[in-house]
């Protein structure tokens, strides 16, 4: 599944076609065997902060022309008229946000690409500030907007991916006059040339999408034309197998006593809660005992002295110490918590326990159902000579420590997920101490080991590509996943 994609930022002094204060920077992205790879799109910023600005090129877009200074051309055709477009590329209908900065009137023109009028609007007297135009375009293309306005033209690339009702440009009589935020601008020319300020020497910063993923992303100072490499280690994962990585039909989301909602997904036949479980009660409304809360030190003294609950035949539950919001780290529980005093099972369907009415504690084969069903679709695993390879298919994106180790949750991050089941690194306690935060997760089966201080666990650890699957003692604080109930 590795590939490596080579992201080329070719910038060079054009002396015939372009003067010795303009720079030309064309953008190219290729695998290593020199296939062509498609941008989405390629954002250019300039970070000096007496002249930021940002310019976003959207494909076939790639070449982009800096025109070096503070010249009074520049200025002016930037104040001319500020267009800006929200959203681009758009399906059927977008809108243009165009800034006057005095009165006077607009002409606004739509061609395609071969130069033929596609539409036309004349707005006359407007006054000073932002006006919004709604532009509608019935066939998919590659379209320019050309404004003129007090003798100054400024034109910006549309990119329509539907079908519009008809071909309009229509003047939002209901529009209000906007605050300027930082956006990313689409007022660059047919050709790509800016008229935002640029010095030589200016840091900049370039950053390529491929498959809606930032995949590359160089900051420099520019001084002189040359040749910049970029990197992408790993290609975006591809899409779930349909069906996958959605809300669960019917049950897009689940609350639980304390009024916790829960998001779902389905995996399979399977139906999950998408986030650990955060209850202080069971569904009857009767209370889980509070263990406390794990300070810190406890990576360094014992849990006893701190006066942590830890017991074998108790039920308790344990505020992780993490400063992250609590939807993230959840809770620990026992597992005398989790079952709710019901009795350990292997089979599906059978324990409630700490879960919601309509959802159970998952055994430890419905685990393996769900190890299984993943391990057998080509698009979740990363190296299929490993047994489970698909450990990376069920973490977030989000709170993995690196690892470095490919394949694995804590590499290439954005790879992660593709079976949206989103286990987070909230690691878990053991009685004497606990996990690092961003290492691991550990998640309670329904199932023991015979009458042993044992039950059935499973873990994703931030450099494997695995699932560990083992025991756990019944005291440990783990995290816990619901999974529904099956309907007929």
């Amino acid at each position: 599944m590795k590939r490596t994609i080579l992201i080329i930022v070719e910038m060079m002094v054009c002396v015939a076609a372009i003067s010795q204060n303009s720079l030309s920077l064309v953008f190219t992205c290729r695998l290593t065997d020199g296939r062509f790879v498609q941008p989405d799109s390629i954002i250019v910023e300039n970070l000096n902060y007496l002249r930021r600005w940002t310019e976003t090129l959207i494909y076939p877009d790639t070449q982009y022309v800096l025109n070096v200074g503070w010249g009074i051309q520049n200025v002016e055709s930037e104040r001319a008229s500020a267009l800006q477009t929200i959203p681009n590329p758009f399906n059927g209908t977008t809108t243009v946000n165009l800034q006057m900065p005095e009165p006077g009137d607009a002409q606004v023109e739509i061609t395609d690409m071969l130069g033929h009028v596609i539409e036309t609007q004349n707005l006359t007297a407007l006054q000073t500030g932002i006006h919004s135009l709604r532009i509608t375009l019935k066939t998919p293309g590659i379209y320019v907007l050309t404004t003129r306005v007090n003798g100054k033209k400024v034109s910006a690339r549309l990119v329509n991916t539907g079908k519009g009702s008809r071909n309009a440009v229509e003047y939002d009589l209901f529009s209000t006059k906007m605050s300027h935020t930082p956006s990313l601008q689409q007022d660059k020319s047919i050709k790509g040339s800016s008229s935002h300020p640029f010095l030589i020497g200016d840091k900049m910063r370039y950053v390529a999408y491929v498959g809606g993923i930032v995949c590359c992303d160089i900051w420099q100072s520019q001084h002189v034309s040359e040749f910049i490499t970029l990197v992408l280690q790993t290609l975006p994962p591809p899409p779930p197998v349909q069906g996958d990585a959605v809300p669960c039909t019917g049950t897009p989301t689940v609350t639980d006593y304390d009024g916790n909602v829960y998001n779902t997904v389905q995996i399979g036949t399977q139906c999950w809660m998408k986030e650990n479980l955060r209850t202080t009660h069971y569904s009857d409304g009767s209370s889980i005992p509070s263990g406390g809360t794990i300070p810190a030190e406890i990576h360094y003294f014992n849990p006893e002295s701190l006066n942590i609950l830890v017991s074998d035949t108790a039920p308790y539950f344990y505020h992780s110490p993490y400063g992250i919001p609590f939807e993230d780290r959840a809770c620990w529980y026992n597992w005398l918590a989790v079952m709710h005093g019901d009795s350990s099972s292997s089979n599906s369907y059978g324990v409630q326990g700490i879960c919601p009415v309509g959802w159970h504690v998952p055994s430890d084969a419905e685990w393996y159902q769900l190890f299984d069903y993943v391990s057998a679709q080509p698009q979740y695993s990363c190296t299929p000579i490993y047994i489970h390879p698909i450990t990376k298919a069920l973490c977030s994106q989000r709170t993995w420590n690196y690892s470095g180790v490919n394949c694995t949750p804590g590499c290439d991050y954005y790879t992660n997920n593709a079976t949206g089941f989103s286990a987070l690194a909230v690691g878990y306690f053991y009685g004497s101490g606990y996990s690092v935060y961003g290492d691991v997760a550990v998640f309670w089966s329904s199932s023991r080991l015979g009458s042993s201080s044992s039950a059935f666990s499973h873990e994703l650890y931030k450099s494997d590509f695995c699932i560990r699957s083992g025991l756990n003692y019944l005291k440990s604080g783990l995290s816990v996943r619901c999974v529904r109930d099956e309907t007929d």
